[in-house]
């Protein structure tokens, strides 16, 4: 098995455990997909924890039944879409002022902690 299929059957392996429980769509969702960001950034972070709760309010989602939380990347899994070096940099919070403008985020740990729950 190559090392690809490995991270990824390994990672999946607890959201196919949990799907078993699932009833009806599964939905993926964390509260930790929101973070503090400036006033007025242009990225508006709230709405993801604004569509999830219109959806439950509505009762198109019924999170005791359909919601799976995520578990944050591993630097292995993350390395598949990024160099080795570039995500060193950014868990250990040392990316450089021209990759933080290219991303359109200043570096905090609540980022880091967030961007880990969305693969």
């Amino acid at each position: 098995m190559n090392m690809t299929r490995a991270l990824c059957s390994d990672s999946m392996a607890p959201i196919r455990d949990r799907l078993r429980y699932i009833h009806g769509l599964p939905i993926v969702h964390s509260e930790s997909y929101v973070c503090g960001l400036p006033p007025k950034h242009r990225f508006q972070m709230g709405k993801f924890r604004g569509v999830f709760n219109k959806l439950v309010k509505d009762k198109v989602v019924q999170p005791r039944l359909q919601v799976l939380e995520p578990s944050q990347i591993s630097k292995e899994l993350a390395g598949m879409a990024h160099s080795k070096e570039y995500v060193d940099r950014f868990f250990r919070g040392e990316t450089n002022a021209d990759e933080q403008r290219r991303t359109g985020f200043k570096w905090t740990h609540g980022l880091c902690s967030r961007v880990r729950f969305e693969c």
